[in-house]
């Protein structure tokens, strides 16, 4: 269509200018256009050409554009579910109560220590007395026997009893060791001088060699409020220097039974009022247990 408008109006225009010169030819001049409309024709050719090739160049570029690359992002996996298998809960280790070890207590001595003389018997001697005063975590034994002496050389030593025998086999932790009042008596006194001393560490070694080494206390010797087969309080007095003498030498402690009962002679029964009574036992107990408690 732009090719014939083209031509057309390069022919009419010839004409109007041909008829505006007067002379000119309109063979020649139709020819001339026709030549002219051809070259012309030619040319819109050409330009049709560079413009369809523009045009297909601008169409070509508008469509050589990359597409804008959409990415649609990937959806993150979603991640597995964490399966723990619970672990079993440990089975509580069985409460294995192992039993405390009780303190063993030895109580050695002669009938004061027995409990000669008590209406109650041993029940109430100051052994058991203080049995009930420690308590469950100590073991207290009795191996008071009556009429015994410390010497060896005396008239019914404590040597050489089953008690003395069973007193060291119970492997004590203490041992509380109370004897001498028989030792003042007129037929062992005169052997007192040589043999006291040396008989008393002689007993205290013998409990010192057991393993484990037990504490050893020796008690004073009970004040004397009478006076029978020669047993008086100044024989109990000379006697009691001599255990302090022991005492200081072999590096033990002394329990001052002495003192807690010589202002009690109201507590002192049977002949001679030699022997505490169950009021009487009570305070040796408590004084030798706050002893051993120190």
């Amino acid at each position: 269509m732009l090719k014939i408008k083209v031509v057309m109006f390069l022919l009419i225009s010839s004409f109007f200018v041909g008829c505006g010169n007067g002379n000119v030819n309109v063979t020649e001049t139709l020819g001339q256009e026709l030549v002219t409309s051809s070259h012309v024709t030619s040319t819109v050719e050409t330009t049709k050409t560079e413009v369809t090739i523009e045009e297909n160049e601008n169409t070509t570029t508008e469509v050589g554009k990359p597409e804008p690359v959409v990415t649609t992002p990937k959806p993150e996996p979603k991640p597995e579910p964490v399966v723990t298998t619970p672990k079993p809960e440990p089975k509580p280790e069985p409460v294995v109560v192992t039993p405390t070890k009780k303190i063993r207590i030895a109580c050695v001595g002669d009938s004061i220590t027995d409990g000669y003389g008590l209406s109650e018997g041993i029940s109430k001697s100051y052994p058991a007395q203080m049995q009930g005063m420690l308590g469950n975590n100590y073991e207290v034994k009795n191996f008071g026997i009556f009429n015994k002496t410390l010497m060896k050389s005396g008239d019914d030593p404590y040597w050489n009893h089953s008690h003395f025998n069973a007193s060291y086999a119970y492997k004590a932790d203490i041992v509380v060791i109370m004897l001498g009042t028989n030792d003042t008596k007129d037929w062992n006194w005169d052997k007192v001088g040589a043999n006291f001393i040396k008989d008393y560490k002689a007993l205290i070694q013998t409990y010192k060699n057991l393993s484990p080494t037990p504490k050893i206390y020796i008690g004073k010797l009970v004040p004397a409020f009478g006076s029978v087969a020669g047993i008086s309080n100044d024989r109990i007095n000379e006697l009691n220097d001599k255990v302090m003498q022991i005492a200081s030498s072999e590096n033990i402690q002394v329990i001052d039974t002495y003192g807690a009962l010589i202002n009690k002679e109201h507590l002192f029964q049977g002949a001679g009022n030699l022997h505490p009574n169950t009021e009487g036992t009570k305070i040796l107990a408590q004084t030798i247990f706050n002893k051993i408690k120190q």
